[in-house]
């Protein structure tokens, strides 16, 4: 049996800045953007799903 998390791809909207990221939905619903780390250039780490 495996035991990998299942995981997604969305697109993320930073809370502060509004830059949108691709990023994986977690399977407990946490945003990670894709390539730039787990925050924001502009210092913020606050992700929402694009269109939420």
């Amino acid at each position: 049996m495996s035991h990998t998390k299942a995981v997604s791809d969305t697109f993320a909207v930073c809370e502060s800045c509004g830059s949108i990221y691709v990023a994986r939905v977690e399977s407990d619903g946490t945003l990670r953007p894709i390539g730039i780390g787990s925050d924001c250039p502009c210092g913020d780490g606050s992700f929402r799903r694009f269109g939420e």
